[in-house]
């Protein structure tokens, strides 16, 4: 996808196939600079002779430094081919919008990594829908007792204001604990609302709530039946969204 330039029309210092070097805007139009032209940055271009016998329209990048549009991709030409055109003389060069760098809601399209970052910063959204979840160690106690051996992974993803956590806990020896699970998060909630997510023991296939405790990086688990979860050899997995202050 190409950007675009307002009514930029000039003439270059020669013909052939060489790339386009600046040579005066063509009356009317503006120049690359005072339209606004972004080094480094690709442009469609359109060259056609005075008589449009020889036109060629492809894409390159503009330097700003020596004035130079790159001739690097020859898209249509009137020859019918995708190589440069040998003008006979210099042509007029144009900077112009193909259908393919215009957004349609009634079409597919398709964008770069690079371009999706650009547009959600355009528009003001979250930049980190595409970023990998982040690995954390939570950790794990009961609110009566202590176990002797447990252990947990987890990880999240922050977007905005909303993070998503995703944890697995192992209990090998259950030790003394009973009561609620208390697991801990990432980040503190916020202090206003609960959240509930959901556990699942993969041993037993039982299942049960995780709910974030408000104002803190504790979320709490018992099974849906109000049974504790604390038992040699429990499995679990749990998930659950929450808001961030």
């Amino acid at each position: 996808m190409a950007a675009f330039l307002n009514v930029c029309r000039y003439t270059p210092t020669a013909g052939s196939t060489t790339d386009w070097t600046f040579s005066a805007a063509v009356t009317g139009y503006q120049s690359p600079t005072a339209a606004g032209v972004v080094n480094g940055r690709l442009y469609k271009y359109r060259a056609e002779s005075s008589d449009l016998s020889q036109w060629e329209i492809g894409e390159g990048a503009y330097n700003t430094g020596t004035g130079v549009l790159a001739r690097t991709t020859v898209l249509f030409n009137s020859s019918g081919t995708t190589s440069k055109i040998n003008f006979s003389a210099a042509p007029q060069v144009a900077i112009v919008a193909l259908k393919e760098d215009l957004l349609s809601v009634e079409e597919a399209n398709a964008f770069t990594a690079g371009q999706k970052t650009q547009a959600r910063s355009n528009i003001g959204a979250p930049l980190g829908d595409d970023s990998a979840f982040t690995s954390y160690s939570p950790s794990v106690t009961a609110s009566v007792g202590s176990p002797t051996t447990v252990s947990a992974t987890g990880r999240y993803k922050q977007v905005g204001k909303i993070v998503f956590v995703q944890f697995h806990v192992t209990v090998t020896t259950v030790g003394t604990a009973a009561g609620q699970m208390l697991v801990t998060l990432p980040a503190v909630s916020v202090s206003t609302y609960y959240y509930t997510g959901a556990v699942y023991h993969s041993g037993n296939n039982k299942s049960g709530a995780f709910t974030v405790v408000p104002g803190s990086t504790n979320g709490v688990t018992y099974d849906a039946t109000g049974t504790t979860w604390w038992a040699s050899g429990a499995t679990l997995e749990g998930s659950v969204f929450y808001e961030v202050p």
